[in-house]
């Protein structure tokens, strides 16, 4: 059954793909049971269906296919999205009792039933159910998961009863879980690599929360240092997947890899079966475990991550006079870490639907999806300062901010410090660019590199899409003019640049570009793009030698290194990307930062290509973003933030 393939994977990835694959299957019309396969995969990512759908489905099937087992699942699924646990545990229970009476009962699909259904029990307060319901999925093979779910109860178990047993309980058990997980998985195939950072996202939420109830408690130094490890551990976890996942494309370990994967498939399939293949068996697991040892040496270092203490970023603010604001998601909170040459703070702030609708409303009026007159923009973007920034930002005219989640699409200049009575142009604003020059980090620990010496007379070399000669081609992308004027205006103001424009701006000259150790920036006039859908969708266009689109992927960049210090994306949507939850996303931001870079200026949305034009002239003239963007708003015809708050400074 299609379904199985999902819950074999045991990774949300591989649901969808089953999904996908049950699509095409009843496309063609080839059985009862791909339509089953379908619809309980299109359920269980689809929180809006109504619960009648599903019987309008399994009415008609029932009686042919008799899966009675993922009908109750499916129903206890929604319910619990629902809340409703009064009827999520009976249907839950329904489905491992029918699942029972199958001549194999599916371990995956047992072990996912019970852990959903501890989950109702947690929710209802009923930790004893919890408890025992969870045990009967211990797989001691992979008891991190075990150590991992048993401290999530016992976190919840806390904040009803505030019994410091309770949180002493769950801490143990997620530093004993933190621990053995990089004991007990091999990362090394790319389903390896997924399971890993799927359960290492779930450690660090723990992590966080359960140090974050420690702070509030004393607001001890180690509480702060122990949230700030696992914080720093989530937002490094989306590049160090990424990069793992590179090296499983490695051509010397290519042979490999594909003798493990069989080898896999086929211990797998005998477990599943309860099957004993004798000392054929075991000279597989032998052999199996061989290679993840070769394979896996290549890739530990990578898990390390090397994280400066708090009195050393605390030094580093004082030092730069500067403020750094790292904000987490966690669930319906949202947790504020602070480091300023006053100090450290800790702050929770609840992720309210009126803070949800304004983020929303705002993001898609930047995007261009809405319209929005002045003064309801001002309510909006007032709504999100007053609800989470008010209290956390102090006086420092510098931030270093670091967010997570949605908020990685929010420019927070654009949001205002206060409200103006009827204002009549977006200028009138008082934006939090007027006071502060805010730069990003996709993790704060990555402002220490600030302390490294700068080349800043070293060359420019300018890609621009577009050239006199190419403005008249046909392509499916548009030309863009503006580029050709701000790369004449770059040559003016450096006149050792190198410039690369229309059928130049290919990626054999960017790549060597890249090597060159005399070029310090880099500036990128070219198309880009940030679908939301895959990584392979976050991307850069060229053009060939003949003129027309060459991409370049984000991905490409994984394992090269270059001698420039500072890359300028003047480029649509590339500091946006694909979101993953709990990680950060995807971007070309986080693409270069990987290759050693130190400082990117990229756009969060897709940028107007007179406005872009105007905004990167004034940034090589006045040699800082934030002035060039306070001048640029002051021109009537740009001064809306969706013209100027698409331009951010990456660290």
């Amino acid at each position: 059954m299609l379904f199985r393939i999902g819950e074999n994977k045991e990774a949300e990835i591989q649901n969808k793909l089953a999904y996908q694959f049950a699509v095409q299957s009843n496309n063609q019309k080839l059985t009862q049971e791909a339509l089953l396969s379908q619809y309980f995969n299109y359920i269980m990512w689809n929180d809006e269906l109504k619960l009648d759908s599903i019987d309008i489905y399994y009415r008609n099937l029932i009686e042919q296919y008799g899966d009675f087992a993922n009908y109750n699942r499916a129903r206890g699924f929604l319910h619990y999205n629902r809340q409703e646990y009064d009827l999520c545990i009976p249907a839950y229970i329904n489905a491992i009792e029918v699942e029972m009476t199958l001549e194999n009962p599916s371990k995956p699909v047992l072990y996912s039933l019970y852990y959903q259904l501890s989950e109702a029990y947690e929710q209802i307060g009923d930790f004893v159910n919890a408890f025992e319901i969870y045990n009967k999925a211990d797989d001691e093979r992979f008891s991190y998961i075990s150590d991992l779910r048993r401290g999530e109860i016992y976190l919840t178990k806390f904040l009803k009863s505030r019994d410091e047993k309770d949180w002493t309980s769950s801490y143990n058990l997620l530093l004993r879980s933190d621990s053995l997980q990089y004991e007990q998985m091999k990362v090394v195939l790319e389903d390896d690599i997924l399971y890993f950072f799927n359960y290492r996202n779930q450690i660090n939420q723990l992590g966080m929360s359960l140090a974050h109830e420690w702070y509030v408690r004393d607001s001890s130094y180690e509480s702060l240092e122990m949230f700030y490890s696992f914080s720093e551990k989530n937002k490094s976890a989306l590049m160090q997947q990424e990069e793992l996942l590179t090296r499983t494309s490695f051509i010397e370990d290519k042979q490999l890899r594909k003798e493990a994967i069989s080898l896999n498939k086929k211990i797998k399939e005998a477990n599943a079966h309860g099957n004993d293949f004798g000392a054929g068996y075991n000279s597989q697991i032998q052999r199996l475990e061989n290679i993840y040892y070769n394979l896996e040496n290549k890739s530990g270092e990578l898990l390390i991550i090397d994280l400066p203490r708090l009195n050393e970023l605390q030094k580093w603010s004082k030092d730069y006079k500067s403020q750094i604001l790292s904000l987490n998601v966690i669930g319906n909170k949202i947790i504020l870490m602070m480091v300023s040459p006053n100090g450290y703070k800790l702050e929770e702030i609840q992720f309210n639907d009126d803070v949800r609708i304004a983020l929303d409303t705002i993001l898609r009026y930047h995007s261009g999806e809405s319209t929005l007159t002045i003064s309801d923009y001002q309510k909006y973007v007032y709504i999100i300062y007053d609800s989470i920034f008010r209290e956390v930002i102090d006086s420092f005219e510098k931030i270093v901010y670091s967010p997570d989640g949605i908020f990685n699409f929010l420019n927070i200049e654009t949001l205002v410090s206060d409200t103006i009575e009827s204002p009549r142009d977006f200028s009138e604003l008082k934006y939090l660019i007027h006071d502060h020059e805010i730069r990003y980090s996709s993790n704060i620990r990555g402002v220490m590199k600030l302390q490294s010496e700068k080349r800043e007379n070293g060359k420019i070399a300018v890609f621009a899409f577009t050239s006199s000669e190419t403005l008249g081609s046909d392509l499916q992308l548009n030309e863009l003019p503006g580029t050709i004027g701000s790369a004449k205006a770059i040559k003016k103001l450096h006149p050792d640049s190198e410039i690369y424009t229309g059928k130049r701006a290919t990626k054999a000259n960017f790549f060597k570009t890249l090597k060159d150790p005399e070029i310090s920036t880099i500036h990128m006039a070219v198309h880009g793009a940030a679908s939301g859908n895959t990584r392979e969708d976050v991307k850069l266009f060229f053009r060939t030698p003949r003129g027309e689109i060459d991409t370049l992927y984000g991905y490409e960049l994984m394992g090269l290194n270059t001698n420039a210090n500072r890359v300028v994306l003047a480029s649509c949507e590339s500091a946006k990307g694909v979101y993953e939850v709990g990680e950060g996303a995807y971007t070309l931001t986080r693409y270069f930062k990987a290759m050693g870079v130190d400082e990117v200026v990229s756009q969060l949305w897709a940028a107007e290509d007179a406005a872009a034009a105007y905004i990167f002239k004034s940034y090589y003239k006045l040699k800082q973003l934030r002035k060039s963007k306070l001048k640029s708003y002051t021109i009537n015809r740009f001064s809306d933030p969706r013209y100027w708050g698409n331009v951010i400074s990456c660290l």
